[in-house]
């Protein structure tokens, strides 16, 4: 009976303590709980590490806005960033971590909700890092509109301030999947810029249009070379026959 009643104690200290079994995380999704092997594989896979100076600024993948706050999502492939900043601006705190999908971010009080579209998950996490807890995102219409209306929303207006996600890269912007730009826009228009890396994003989509152009360069002058070989050859079987 002793080893009945440690073993009971151990899940309890487990199930009190995982990110999980705590308080539900409120998301605009609709959720549920997530399990025991699930939770455990994602702490594991998704390990935050503090940022208390800015990173170097980088496109937009995301964001959320609140009267106080401005959360900026970034990253490449699979380096992600999360920064917090003041409505004017300026940076407060930061996160990074491992993500290899596409991800979200959204303001809720004191702490953030980051979601991960790979697996599914809503992670409620404190300004000091840690993972309060976390919930399952069900794969239902209403969540599929919310991620793309919401969650990837260009634009949000609050307290009178309208947040817009800008690419003012002209023809380069055809090459770019994520943001240039963050303008705040007050009840009188003025429109101010409290983000910009408009010059990185510019050099970086134009390398990316010379590399197209250089690949399809090569590859017509292959076909032609080809095409002219394909002639000749049939020339010659012409003037033997």
């Amino acid at each position: 009976m002793k080893k009945v009643y440690t073993y009971i104690c151990i899940l309890l200290a487990f199930f009190i303590q995982s990110p999980a079994a705590s308080a539900a995380v409120q998301a605009g999704f609709s959720t549920e709980p997530l399990s025991a092997a699930d939770t455990e594989t994602f702490l594991q896979s998704v390990k935050l590490t503090p940022l208390t100076e800015e990173p170097k600024r980088r496109p937009i993948a995301c964001f959320d806005a609140s009267d106080e706050r401005i959360a900026i999502g970034c990253g490449d492939s699979g380096n992600k960033t999360v920064c917090v900043y003041t409505t004017d601006g300026a940076f407060q705190y930061g996160f990074r971590f491992p993500c290899g999908g596409s991800f979200g971010v959204e303001l809720d009080g004191e702490n953030l909700i980051l979601y991960f579209a790979r697996s599914d998950v809503a992670a409620s996490v404190n300004p000091t890092g840690t993972i309060e807890s976390l919930a399952k995102i069900q794969n239902t219409i209403d969540n599929n509109a919310y991620w793309n209306h919401h969650v990837h929303a260009i634009t949000r207006e609050v307290g009178g301030i309208r947040y817009t996600l800008k690419n003012n890269l002209g023809f380069f912007g055809l090459f770019a999947s994520t943001y240039s730009q963050l303008t705040a826009t007050g009840p009188d228009g003025e429109e101010r810029v409290l983000y910009d890396v408009r010059a990185e994003q510019l050099a970086k989509s134009a390398a990316v249009f010379v590399l197209i152009a250089v690949l399809v360069a090569v590859a017509v002058v292959v076909i032609v070379k080809e095409f002219g070989k394909l002639k000749r050859r049939e020339s010659a079987i012409e003037n033997c026959n």
